[in-house]
């Protein structure tokens, strides 16, 4: 990203989107970061005193912006990676499935990959 944002030569507009579409998900991470630390602090402090409803309501916050986060996160990765490799012929195309997206970013960042979890959480956010 930083090789795209200060480069003196001119930049296709499928990178210049990538550029922008990376600066607007990077704050939509950290904000969505910020709120789940506020579920997983109120859990924390309040465990002891939080009914059924309660913990069930956290939990689920909790386990949604998670999995916000990992296909946030999973996309960056994809992206990022493929103008890489693909440097000037880079385009970007929104065809690749959730599963696909967080394969490729796991296998990036050398984590195993689940495809029944990916599924799940591509389920969750009403993605399938």
């Amino acid at each position: 990203m930083v090789e795209l944002a200060g480069t003196d030569r001119m930049i296709s507009p499928d990178q210049r989107m990538l550029v922008s579409r990376m600066e607007r998900s990077i704050e939509g991470i950290k904000q969505k970061d910020k709120t789940r630390d506020i579920y997983i602090k109120r859990w924390l402090e309040n465990e002891e005193e939080l009914n059924g409803s309660e913990r069930h309501d956290i939990s689920s916050h909790i386990s949604f912006i998670t999995a916000q986060l990992l296909v946030e996160v999973s996309q960056g990765i994809y992206f990022l990676d493929k103008v890489l490799s693909e440097r000037n012929k880079f385009m970007i195309s929104d065809d690749a499935s959730i599963p696909a997206l967080m394969k490729h970013a796991y296998s990036a960042s050398n984590l195993n990959f689940n495809r029944e979890e990916c599924i799940a959480i591509a389920n969750r956010l009403g993605l399938d």
